[in-house]
């Protein structure tokens, strides 16, 4: 009989730490809890058998729990793995060793020892901004932050979007200091975040993110009230009462006349409420919970009302409506709440009924769409009565809206290519509108949607309760329905596409017709009550007034501002009514207010530091708060008052070691000392008399970001002198064999192609440089021994030099030269042969086609361009011939004229033409 195998060996052990842990330059750091994964490695078929498995850190036995061979992917074969959550509390702080002990079946221990650094992250203290405060622009900045083992620890705050997508305009950034207390300027850019890091002289950090609402509103928006701690969820501001979401206690709070009511469940997330009589309805999920809750506050107490789906909570006036999770005997089920009475009434099944299709009007009425086969339908639910308004069995008809009599949705049907939006009135009868998207709303009769005017351009429309049909907005690529109100006033959006944010306007009814008004951005969102405009800001409840002066003032053709040092002047600008005061904007801010007879000022430029960067424009602005703007000049800040960055930052390396050396700014005393950094890793703090350290300990060829930072007394931090480098043995530059040369081909008017012949090293050649009159121009790399170079200027003479480098950062100076000059100038434009015709291929209500014969150039030509008069309809490259111009208007007569273009810029001007006229609207 075969002898039994033995057990394996235990060979190594290895462990894996997560949570409150941070690898420091020369520590590994935790905190008082965090998880352990310990991995047991042993020879052999057969694993050992293993009594228990531990951790001890100063006496403090933590076991382990077995979770088997290879359950994880750093431990897959002969392997065990343990886990375990450790909890240091009552450990005494600083360096530690974390054991890790495996004691077998048959007595044998063996253990790993892990030095470890216990020391808790700074503890960050933020009194300002509370989460989701307005920022209108400016908010305080407010936080310190302490360290349990005494060392220095000091604050940095910074403007984010979470997402690290930085714009071109200037974020906000108040450098390392021990504390902070200061008002900063936000770029209204969407919702925000400002970033407080704290950092302690060992490089521990605990970094958190507050989100705040920047907004520059217009003059004529006023603040009615700010809930400190609080996000407005809905508002009835004529009976002075408001719902918002407390982020102090993770509570909803009842504001009315003053007084507030904190409502008792905590939340664990941001809840769906809504105001009702005597009190509030809202979906939430319990703290600790993911599951979704319907409860109301009535009269000082609180109803659970069971369980909701999540986002399915709708109220509007007397009536909510939501969607009741089912359970086995029953399912889903859409509910109509009477919020007067206190009382439910089932509708239908909800199976195949999502939130976002489903809508609610002030009078209990109720729209959803349902799945039927092959296709959706709407379905209507009035007085107690449920009744199907749609009877396709090939179309999708989705996205119903109502206000209680009539009902919008889109219809998709399977022969049609995009949908049409379909309007059916009380009596039952159906009108079709070309909206695009699901861009339309229904108030009052009143109808707002948005429809396509072209490629990637749009225009809203308004449709009064009579049917009359009204363009709202000119159009353009990026607008938004925001808000539609009782009167038919309409609140929208229009901005650049891909930006965040865009700015929101609201358009009127008035004597004169309509009027457009700018309010504020999208950061503010619109609503209408008792015919006057609102708006929410993360904790701010604003008013939106129309002025009854509509139209801004204007500036005269050529006006500018006279600037002689800080003296400026202007000339007036005029008004319907008249120029109540003239205001000086920075980066979009007011700095500056002048009355409206003033038409000279005294500028201080120190003063704008805290606005940022960006544009300087003086407005004159009427009584109602119309303004006109007239750019003035573009403001650059000097850098804050903090140290100055050191100079002249040089490294030089070896096998092991990087060393720096650097020069103190000339003049700057308030530098103490310089803080040394690899990659995000603090090193060392050197006193200002010093200029020079050395990184040692280094893995050879890989490369190290270094940044050296002076510190000023107060420990403020300046901008870091930053450089890349790497240890490394290679010491020597690459050469040039002889008989190295470059030569050049394709010489153009722009353009040269180089080409040159390998340098060599005792590694590797890893890239070329080529310098252009002695700048480099370009950089190739790896083997690369050509280069097209472009942007020059036609006859001009350059030298070109190449130069090589290699792994470690070194570079040639001896490369091979050539002398290249440039050919002559295309002026020529292209021109028309006798006999050139542009025709017409036919026309709808908004297209033309036309085609046209081929111009000739000296070089070639590169494009064409189709014009009506001054203004290019259209530009196509040069092999295309014929074109359909969009966006026309119809029953009009166009000259179309065909010009042609070379690859210099050079234009005919004498193409073509051909007339043609769209086609009557039908």
């Amino acid at each position: 009989m075969a002898a039994e195998e033995p057990a394996g060996e235990v060979s190594t052990i290895d462990m894996h730490l997560s949570g409150d842990v941070e690898q420091l330059e020369n520590h590994l750091a935790v905190g008082s809890l965090f998880h352990l994964e310990g991995y047991i490695w042993w020879s052999g078929n057969i694993p050992p058998e293993f009594a228990r498995v531990e951790v001890d850190v100063a006496g403090k036995v933590t076991a382990l729990t077995d979770r088997g061979v290879g359950d994880s992917r750093f431990c897959r074969v002969e392997c065990n793995l343990f886990v375990g959550d450790i909890d240091l509390n009552g450990v005494p702080k600083g360096e530690q060793n974390l054991i890790v002990r495996a004691i077998e079946t048959s007595g044998k221990v063996t253990e790993q020892a892990f030095p470890v650094l216990y020391h808790e992250a700074p503890i960050l203290q933020i009194e300002e901004p509370l989460a989701y405060s307005a920022a209108l622009p400016d908010v305080q900045a407010k936080a310190s932050c302490t360290d349990d083992l005494g060392y220095v620890c000091r604050v940095m705050v910074e403007e984010t979007d979470l997402a690290g997508t930085y714009s071109l305009l200037t974020r906000m950034r108040i450098p390392y200091k021990l504390s902070v207390d200061e008002p900063v300027t936000l770029n209204a850019l969407g919702i925000q975040y400002l970033k407080f890091t704290a950092l302690d002289s060992i490089g521990r950090k605990t970094i958190r993110y507050v989100p705040v609402y920047p907004e520059v509103p217009d003059s004529h928006v006023r603040v009615l009230a700010t809930y400190r701690g609080g996000v407005v969820l809905d508002a009835q501001p004529a009976h002075e009462q408001v719902i918002s979401y407390n982020t102090l206690s993770n509570q909803l709070e009842l504001h009315h006349r003053g007084a507030a009511t904190l409502i008792p469940p905590v939340m664990s997330d941001l809840p769906r409420a809504f105001l009702m009589p005597g009190g509030a309805i809202f979906e939430y999920s319990p703290a600790g919970e993911d599951d979704r809750r319907l409860a109301e506050w009535r009269d000082g107490r609180l109803e659970d009302l069971g369980p909701i789906q999540a986002q399915s909570l709708k109220a509007k006036g007397n009536y909510a409506v939501f969607i009741q999770p089912g359970d086995d005997a029953l399912g889903e089920q859409l509910v109509l709440r009477d919020l007067a009475a206190g009382t439910n009434r089932t509708i239908a099944p909800a199976s195949d009924v999502s939130p976002s299709q489903l809508d609610l009007a002030e009078n209990g009425t109720v729209v959803y769409s349902q799945r039927q086969s092959n296709s959706r339908n709407i379905m209507l639910y009035r007085d107690g009565s449920l009744k199907q308004i749609t009877h396709d069995t090939r179309a999708y008809n989705t996205y119903p809206v109502t206000d209680g009599e009539s009902v919008l949705f889109i219809r998709n049907s399977y022969e049609a290519v995009s949908g049409a939006l379909i309007v059916v009135k009380p009596d039952g009868g159906q009108t079709e509108l070309n909206a695009f998207a699901n861009q339309y709303m229904i108030r009052s009769g009143w109808i707002a949607y948005r429809t396509m005017t072209g490629v990637s351009e749009y225009s809203l429309r308004i449709v009064s309760p009579s049917g009359q049909q009204k363009t709202l907005t000119a159009p353009s690529s990026q607008q938004e329905l925001e808000g539609l109100g009782d009167n038919g006033d309409v609140a929208f959006s229009a901005g650049y596409p891909g930006w965040p944010v865009h700015d929101l306007y609201i358009s009127t009814m008035s004597a004169g017709g309509r009027k457009v008004t700018k309010m504020a951005t999208t950061n503010t969102e619109p609503f209408q009550a008792q015919g006057v405009w609102y708006g929410r800001i993360g904790n701010t409840l604003v008013e939106l007034p129309v002025p009854a002066d509509g139209l801004a003032p204007s500036w005269s053709a050529g006006s500018s501002v006279s600037r002689e040092g800080a003296e400026w002047s202007w000339p007036a600008a005029q008004d319907n009514v008249g120029i109540a005061s003239y205001r000086i904007y920075v980066a979009g801010q007011p700095a500056l207010e002048l009355p409206g007879d003033t038409l000279h000022a005294t500028v201080n430029e120190a003063e704008w530091v805290r606005y940022g960067s960006g544009a300087v424009q003086l407005a004159a602005v009427d009584a109602a708060g119309n303004e006109r703007r007239l750019y003035v000049m573009e403001y650059i800040p000097e850098e804050p008052n903090i140290p100055r960055t050191p100079e002249n930052l040089r490294a030089e390396a070896d096998a092991t070691s990087v060393r720096l050396s650097w020069s103190k700014p000339v003049g700057d005393d308030s530098i103490q000392s310089f803080g040394l950094f690899r990659d995000e890793f603090f090193v060392a703090i050197v006193p200002a008399s010093e200029s020079g350290f050395t990184f040692s300990g280094l893995p050879e060829e890989t490369d190290f970001d270094f940044r050296v930072i002076s510190i000023d007394k107060n420990f403020a931090f300046g901008w870091p002198a930053e450089t890349t480098a790497r240890a490394t043995s290679d010491y020597s530059v690459p050469g040039w064999p002889a008989g190295s040369s470059v030569s050049a081909s394709k010489i153009g008017t722009q353009t040269v192609d180089l080409v040159w012949t390998a340098a060599s090293d005792d590694k590797d050649v890893t890239a070329y440089r080529i310098l252009q009159d002695g700048v480099v121009v370009q950089q190739t790399e790896g083997g690369a021994l050509s280069a097209a170079i472009d942007d020059l200027a036609p006859q001009t003479m350059y030298t070109f030099k190449i130069e090589a480098g290699d792994a470690a950062g070194h570079w040639s100076t001896n490369g091979p030269t050539i002398a290249v000059q440039t050919g002559a100038a295309d002026t020529l434009a292209p021109t028309w042969p006798t006999g050139s015709a542009a025709v017409s291929g036919g026309t709808t209500t908004r297209i033309a086609l036309i085609n046209w014969t081929p111009a000739k150039d000296d070089v070639g030509v590169t494009g064409y361009r189709i014009m009506s008069g001054t203004q290019i309809l259209a530009e196509v490259d040069g092999n295309t011939r014929k074109k359909g111009i969009e966006g026309l208007s119809p029953d009009t007569t166009y000259v179309l004229k065909v010009e042609a273009r070379d690859a210099a810029g050079n234009w005919s001007s004498d193409g073509p033409s051909v007339t043609v006229r769209t086609l009557k609207q039908s």
